[in-house]
Order: C-alpha cells, then structure tokens, then sequence
C-alpha cells in the first residue's frame, strides 16, 4: 500500500497550485507526464520506468478495485460515464485513488468510521501526512451514496479508532495521561483552519502568513520550467474564496463579485424582444428630436431620447402599455456613443426607418453596437436557464481570474467579506447558541447542531467536503464545473496544513519548537479560541476511560495571574465536576536558549535571565499553595520543557529543590495541607551526542534531586540503540568544544567508576584529549594574577588548613567542578564559594545543593570552585567553549557508551524513576523511523519476553504511554496504544516468524497501561 500513499501524496501535496489552475480538468485528467516529473522528485527509489508502471497501474486498477468494494451497485449515470471516458480520455483520476486507498483503510462500526486496524500504521503514515477527513469524507461520501443514506452525523473522532474491539476493552480498564501539553493538545490545525476560512481580509493573518514565508517548513520542489506557486498568504485567500463558492453553490446560491456582460454574439439566439414589437417610433420624429435636443457629439442616453419620444406622443402603442415602464425596465443601463447619429445616419437602413421603427428593431440595434452587455439588462427577454448558465460561466471564469491574480484577489478582498460575514450571519441566527462561528454549519440539519457537543465546530467543513464527494461520484453534471476547483482547494488545505502540523521529515526538537509555537495564531483573539480547550481536554476526557489527565501549562510571574488563568481554563476546559476531578495541573518552566550577554560579558553568568525568570515563577508557585490552597489542590507538579540542546538541568536546580521542599504557611502561622509537588522533566529528547542526552540525565537526577516516584519526560538516550544512532550520524557529531570537553570528562569517569576493563587504550585518548581542550578553553584564557588573587581570598575566609598552592585543574578535578553546576553561580562569584546567609525556609535555602558529605566537601576546595567560576563569568572561557567541531565517535568510544548507557538504565530502575514514553512524538522528533524501534522495549519487557535471561537484563523502568502534543502530532491517547500494541506484533525473529504471542503483547501493554496510572501524580493525592 506504500505506492498508494506516496502517489496520494503527489496527487494532494505536491503538485503546483498554479498548474491545478490552468488546466480546469486536472482532477480527472492528471497527466502522466506531469506525475512522472513530480514522482522523480518525490520518490527517489523509482526510476522513470517504474513510475510509468505506477501510472498505469493506478489507472487499469482502479476499475478492479471498484468493482471488489462495491460490486455492481454502481449508479447508471457512472457506468456510463466510465465507458464513454475509457475511449476519449488519458489521465488519472484524483479522487478515485483516492478512495480505493480509503477503502483499503477505513470501516464502518456501528455508524462511525473506523481504521481497520490490520492496516493501522500504513494508515498513520498516510492520515499524519494528509488529514483524515479528507479520507474520511470520501470514504462516508460513497458509502452512503451507495446504500441510498441520506442522513450522516459529522461528529466522529479527530483520531479515528480502530475495530480491534479487544484493545478496546483493554483501554477499558482505565488509562492516564500523564504528559499533555495543553495548548499543544487541542485541534489547532482544525481551528486554524475555520478561523482562516472565515475571515480573508485579516491584516492580521497576512503578517503571520509573511512571517511563515521566511521559515517555509514544508517546500515544493521546482519540478519543471513553467512551474510557478503562490505564497501561503495568496494560498489562504484562494482557499477561502473557493470553499465560499463551493458553499454557496451546495445551497443553491450565486457568489455575485461583478457584474456579468456578455458580447452580443453569445447571446443573439436566445433573445426574444417580440414584446417591443408593437411600439413604433416615428422615425422621423426621432431625427427632429435628436437635431434639436441633442449634439453630434453629445453621449445621448437612449432612456433619456425615448423619455423625449413619450412625452411628445411620438411612440405608437397598439397595445397601449406604459411605455416608460417598458424603458425603465429594459433600457435604463443602455448607453452608448452618440446613438442617434449613428443609428440615423446609417444609409442601409435609414431609407427604411423614414416610416415607424419598431422598439425592438432599435433595441436589436443598440445591443449589436455595444462591445458589452450587461445580462441584467436584457435578462427578461432570455429564458431563465440559459441567464443562469451564462451567469455560472461568467462568475467561474471570473473566479479564476481572481484566483490566478494575487491583485486582482486584494481588490476583491471586502466584496468577498462581506459574502462571507452575510453567510456567518446567517449560520448565527441558525445556531442554538446565537455565536458567529463557521458560516459552513449552515449545511448541518438542526437535529444535528446539539449545544453541547464538543465536535459540532467541526462539522461544516466535513460537511463541504462530504456533499462534494458526493457530487463526484454520483456524476452529477450540474457540479462538473466546481470540480477542479474542489480539487484545488484540498491540495491548499493540505500545503497550508503542512506548516502547522509536523508532516516534514526533519529530526530533532527545533524543528518540532516551530511547528507548535504555530499553535494559537490564527485562533487566539478569534471566536474560534473558545472551543480550544474544549476540544484538547474535554473531548479527550470523554473520547477515552481517563482516569487522570495531566495538563501541562507555563507559569505566570505573579500567583494572583496563575489563580487567574486555571480558573479560566478550567471554565474554559468545558469539564463537569466529576471530569474535574480527574484533571489537574503541572506547571513547566519553559528552557530558553541563552542571550548573548550572558556569554560574551563578565559578570553575567550562563542563563542569567532565564533563572531570574524561573525564580520568579517559582515564588508565584510557592504563595499559590499559601495564599490559595483550594486552587494549589489543582497543581501537582513541575517540570521543564522545549528545546534542551544549550539549556541544561542546572538552570532550574535550585527551582527544583525550592519547590518540592517548600511547607507553606498560612497567615496563622500554621502549616497549610497542600498537595505534594510530583517532579518530572524533559530529558534525554533532543541531543548533538548521545553522551550529551546521558550526561543530561544524570545531571537531572543529581542537580534536581529526583527521587522515587519522579519522573522523565522522554528519555530517549537511555534506551536508543547506540551503534543505530551512531550510524544515521554517520557516526560524527558536531558540538561546542564546551560541551565536548564535558562529555570527554563524564565518559572517563564512568568508565573509572564501573570499572569498565578493556577500555586503557579509550582512556589515554581522553586524557590526551582533556588536555589539549582544557588548555583552549581554560588555560588559555584565564590570567593567572587573577587566579592567584582568588586563592588568596579563599585562604583568608577558609578557617581549616589549606594547602599553599594551587595543586591544579586535572580531569579529576574538572570532573569535581561539574558536580557543582547545580549550585547558584552567583554562590561562586568570588572564585569560591560563598554560602548564602539564610534567614528564613525559602530560596535561600536551597541555592547551594546540600548532597551528600562527600559531595559537600568538594565545594570547599579552591580549585573546583574557581573552575566552576571561571564557567560561569569568564567572557573569553564561554566565547572559546562556544565554538563548534566535528568530532568522529570511534567504535571503542560506542561500545564504552553502550555499557554506560545500560549501567545507567539499572541505576534508574534502583532510583525508582520513571518514565513517560510518548511514541508518535518520539518518532517524529528522534532519528528512529520506525515504531518498534522505540525505546520502550528496552525500559520494560515484562509481561512480554518469556525468557528469564531477557527478562533479567532490561531494567525494568516504569514506564507509560501518552501523546505529549496531540495537537501537533495529530494522534491521542488511544491511538498511541494501539500503534505501539501493532508496532509489536509485527516484530519478526530470525526466521520471520511473528517473535510475541498476542496474548503476551497484551499483557506487556495492559501491564504498561497500569504503570500509567501508578505514575499519575494524582495516585499520590488518592
């Protein structure tokens, strides 16, 4: 099903905006030329031959397959459309792959749409790519068409389930979601999308669209010479003009945006001006009239002379009708230059005219010299259909016009606004709770508009999408005209959708950090943005059997602001009491990367901003829990989340200790009962060095002083496979020296400290390594007068016996200084350490780590202090260890890190730390690419693996499933369990025999769904 998804891709993502417009049959003429080229670019395993092949295999199979889905219960209208195309057209036909593919995919049970969970990941790598109601809706669209259904609910999921009915009654049995970002977790593409189609003019919207231009995350290759696109800001406007006209034409209205004129020759035959023929002008009358009243070169309006003719009782009428009713409804738009002169003066008829002229001989006249007509002018002397098929001819090729030509769009802006705004009116008057939303819900029947269903926003736009699949497949020529266009506006749906959700195949956080910084854009301010929070929280509450839901929100600087905003979300959230109290809080400080101040000057140390903000946002979170304690019970843990690379445990270590130490105190004096404080952090996601993403863990293990029942978000470092991610570097990294230099002194420590034997040769090359970098980072750049002048000072406030010089700075040493990067700097900013007076159990308290005694000691020593100063607030030490290298990770160099890699995996299992895996999001932020190879299985095994000695040697981590931005990612809960549950089942041993039984895979998965909620940090409140 692979060349099925990669052709859909071709056909509804990378295909020119441009050239869908020129030829206004591309959706069922799709040439073969133009999908070869665009293959190439895209499929780059498929030489040209194959790509031919595939062509026409998607064009003989498609028969086949209809055949197979739908026997013979094909309306008459397409077999016989089906056998005159077969003789007169080449060409693939978008929408008909389209829904073979759907079929393949997608049920039906119990009315709602399902996938058919043998086909689940082939179905995850098409409806992440491309949204899922565009196969959804094609899908329900024949379906229904088929078996005569004329009545279909649009509320199903915005991650369709599966018919696997036993994952179902696993799920059952109750499932936490312990890692959700909140505003990363609602539909924003959905949202942002309705907000977009609903308002064209926002000069809002064309400066983020101009923002998007610069950092394009998705972009089309330039596949041939005429090729040519428009930006995203054109691409909006052309959507949403077409979706209007779709709209409009679906109930049966005209999109007026100019007026129709018409040349005289397209429209002679169906004029009928025999009413006029029994009004005369006396010809001669008409002369006198036009010589006296008038000049040769005056523009005469043939209103104003035939006013004239009335008046003077120069008209016949045999019929005696009101002639000036006549004029007036006939002629008032006609003017032409100098009619009369021209009229009289022309020799062939004038002779004739010398008598009386009928009205309908001049008006004939009239029409034939003007170069356009306007049709309301002459409508009523044409038939009715025929005014409606030149008017339909006229707006669409005036649309087209509009759409080619970004100019002509901008001028067209308010006019299209206003027939938007109209419509939005309309639907507000229509809905149950008088809220101008989506003009599109019009299309909904009122028993289907329920107030409090949470999907209802949703439903126009499936609506749309339904009755033109619909349309398609029932051949229905009175829309054969809307078609292409239809096809237009879902290729632009899926462009733009590519900029919001993360469909590109780029690794690593950063790339991830700007799609979902994308979020709130084109909704925040919006009469979308209610429905945000509706959608991310109580839609997943009671889409699945939640028993928690962990909602992850940025601190405020201030508690009054924080009380604030949990109360408005959780209005917002749109929960009932009982859902409530499944849901709470955790507050994540947000890493930042650092500002240059703080590496290129002095006295600034590394993060110097952001740990100020972090110890704001801390307070605001301690007098929370002492001023509101009713509100502190809906906050139960801390974390720290975005982009780790550049911004390392150590920034948030005093925040940490403060916080879950902390024992508020009411105004009495007394203890205030509030819940304990979880802890969990973002670690080990994003790394340049797998030694880096271990060292980050450590660090976060030490510097926080996580315990029992904390946690990690991710972790992957601790579980990937070594060599794997070694090799899709090609095993090369590239880093600061600064962080190298610390990766080179933490590997020789563990190396030293595990007693790992065979690694001599390892170890010398490190030393020599340290060495030549501690001398360019350090030696280098730190002056040895100031570094005597800080020994002396610490001699003189040491009161023990010191030694009388510096003894120096060897591995061993530096190693020691590390340990101190949990430590406030501003502690160390003599060249030693200073400890904080404290004066009562607040920060103060927790700005130096207290550790262990032994680790308490090495504070005391001059050398690791002035090492860990010198990191901090030497200018020309942070400028030296900034720059970047490429360093070639040796195959010793692997090995040593794998065996780190599993003594750290048994000494977080001994910790009791543990672990929320987030599967769709790993994936798509870490470099494995296929979902059984996430870490999972090397956490915890039990319940799967039957073979004691397998068993023995995984560490056996807590770990558990959640979706991390749902939103972003376009996955939920349930879906993670059962992409991971097939993930497994389709592990093969040596042989390609399937290696787990289902029913050890369930087990394995129920197993790590009860984990989940022994994680939740509202078990511990229970």
């Amino acid at each position: 099903m692979e060349k099925y998804t990669k052709a859909l891709e071709i056909l509804f993502k990378n295909i020119s905006v441009y050239e869908i417009l020129k030829n206004s049959r591309c959706y069922e003429q799709f040439s073969k030329d133009t999908f070869i080229v665009l293959a190439s670019n895209y499929i780059g395993y498929y030489s040209n031959d194959e790509i031919e092949n595939l062509y026409n295999y998607f064009r003989e199979e498609y028969p086949v397959n209809q055949k197979r889905f739908f026997g013979e219960r094909w309306s008459v209208k397409a077999l016989t459309e089906k056998a005159t195309r077969n003789k007169r057209e080449e060409g693939l036909r978008v929408f008909d792959i389209l829904l073979v593919f759907a079929n393949y995919m997608l049920l039906e049970d119990s009315g709602e749409p399902v996938c058919d969970y043998s086909h689940l990941l082939r179905w995850r790598m098409s409806a992440h790519k491309m949204e899922e109601d565009l196969f959804i809706t094609a899908f329900l669209a024949y379906k229904d068409l088929n078996k005569n259904r004329f009545k279909r609910d649009f509320r199903w999921d915005l991650v369709i389930g599966t018919n696997n009915r036993a994952l179902r009654e696993l799920l059952k049995k109750g499932i936490a979601e312990n890692h959700f970002h909140l505003k990363g977790s609602a539909p924003y593409f959905h949202l942002s999308w309705l907000s977009l189609m609903n308002k064209i003019d926002s000069p809002n919207f064309a400066e983020i669209w101009d923002k998007y231009e610069k950092q394009r995350l998705n972009s089309d290759y330039d596949y041939n010479a005429s090729y040519k696109n428009y930006s995203l800001c054109q691409m909006h406007r052309q959507a949403a003009l077409i979706r209007l006209v779709l709209f409009m034409k679906l109930k049966g209205q005209r999109v007026i945006l100019e007026k129709v004129r018409v040349e005289y020759s397209r429209i002679k035959m169906f004029l009928d001006l025999s009413e006029l023929r029994t009004y005369r002008v006396v010809g001669e009358a008409l002369y006198q009239i036009w010589e006296e009243e008038y000049s040769a070169y005056a523009k005469v309006s043939l209103l104003e002379l035939l006013e004239k003719l009335n008046e003077k009782r120069l008209i016949k009428n045999e019929n005696q009708t009101d002639c000036q009713k006549i004029v007036e409804n006939i002629l008032t738009q006609s003017e032409i230059q100098s009619i009369c002169s021209n009229f009289l003066c022309d020799e062939d008829i004038y002779d004739k005219w010398r008598g009386t002229i009928s009205l309908e001989d001049l008006l004939y006249y009239v029409l034939r010299c003007k170069q356009n007509i306007l049709l309301e002018d002459i409508a009523c002397f044409m038939p009715p259909d025929i005014c409606r098929k030149i008017e339909e001819e006229f707006t669409l090729k005036f649309i087209y016009d509009i759409l080619e030509n970004p100019i002509m769009m901008k001028q067209k802006l308010p006019e299209i606004q206003i027939l938007i705004e109209t419509q939005r009116y309309e639907q507000m008057q229509q809905s149950s709770d008088h809220e101008k939303t989506d003009y599109a819900l019009r299309g909904i029947k009122t028993d289907y508009n329920e107030k409090d269903n949470i999907r209802n926003i949703l439903m126009g736009e499936r609506w749309i999408l339904y009755q033109m699949f619909q349309k398609y497949f029932y051949k229905d020529s009175k829309y054969s005209a809307y078609f292409n266009l239809f096809y237009l506006y879902l290729v632009i749906k899926e462009k733009i959708r590519a900029e919001m959700i993360q469909v590109n195949s780029n690794v690593g956080f950063s790339n991830f950090a700007i799609y979902q910084s994308r979020k709130e854009d084109f909704v925040e301010g919006t009469s979308f943005e209610k429905g945000f929070l509706k959608l991310a929280v109580a839609d997943s509450m009671r889409r699945a059997n939640l028993v928690s839901l962990e909602a992850r929100i940025t601190p405020k600087d201030s508690w009054e602001e924080n009380v604030k905003r949990i109360k408005k979300n959780d209005k917002l959230s749109g929960l009932t009491k009982e859902e409530q109290e499944k849901m709470f809080y955790v507050y994540h400080f947000v890493k930042m990367p650092e500002k240059e101040a703080e590496f290129t000057k002095d006295d600034r140390c590394h993060h110097e901003s952001l740990r100020k903000t972090v110890k704001k946002q801390a307070y605001a979170i301690s007098e929370i829990r002492e001023k509101d304690p009713k509100t502190a019970q809906r906050i139960l843990g801390i974390d720290g989340c975005n982009a780790e690379i550049g911004c390392r445990p150590e920034v948030f270590a005093c925040a940490y200790r403060f916080l879950r130490n902390y024992v508020p105190i009411d105004a009495s004096g007394k203890k205030t009962i509030v819940p304990r404080l979880g802890l969990t952090y973002h670690v080990g996601e994003d790394f340049l060095d797998l030694v880096d993403g271990l060292r980050a863990i450590e660090e976060a293990c030490r510097f926080l002083e996580l315990r029992c029942g904390d946690r990690f978000g991710h972790a992957l470092a601790l579980g990937v496979d070594v060599r794997q991610w070694y090799e899709s570097k090609t095993n090369r990294v590239v880093m600061s020296k600064q962080d190298y230099l610390d990766n080179l002194v933490w590997v020789y420590t563990k190396i030293r400290q595990n007693g790992m034997m065979g690694y001599e040769d390892l170890l010398l090359y490190i030393e020599k390594e340290y060495a030549a970098y501690f001398q360019e980072i350090y030696l280098d750049n730190i002056s040895e007068s100031h570094m005597n002048g800080a020994f002396q000072e610490y001699i003189k406030n040491v009161k023990e016996a010191v030694p009388e010089r510096i003894r120096g700075f060897d591995i061993h040493t530096y190693y020691r200084a590390w340990k101190l990067r949990g430590d406030d700097p501003e502690c160390y900013k003599t060249g030693s350490l200073k400890i904080p007076m404290v004066t009562n159990y607040g920060w103060d308290m927790f700005r130096v780590s207290n550790g262990n005694v032994e680790d308490f000691k090495i504070k005391e020593k001059f050398e690791p202090a002035f090492l860990y100063y010198n990191y901090h607030y030497n200018s020309k030490v942070k400028c030296k260890g900034r720059e970047i290298i490429e360093v070639k990770i040796t195959q010793k160099m692997q090995q040593a890190v794998e065996m780190i890699q599993l003594d750290m995996q048994k000494k977080i299992t001994k910790m009791g730390i543990e672990i929320e895996a987030n599967p769709s999001s790993n994936y798509l932020i870490g470099t494995f690419k296929r979902y059984d190879k996430h870490p999972i299985l090397n956490f915890y095994n039990l319940g799967l693996e039957t073979d004691p000695e397998k068993i023995s040697k995984c560490p056996q981590i807590s770990v558990s499933i959640n979706t991390d931005d749902q939103g972003v990612f376009a996955t939920s809960l349930e879906n993670e369990y059962a992409l991971m549950l097939q993930a497994v089942e389709r592990i093969c041993d040596e042989e390609g025999n399937q290696r787990y039984s289902r029913a050890l895979i369930y087990q394995w998965l129920d197993r790590v769904r009860e984990n989940g909620i022994q994680q939740s940090f509202l078990k511990w409140q229970k």
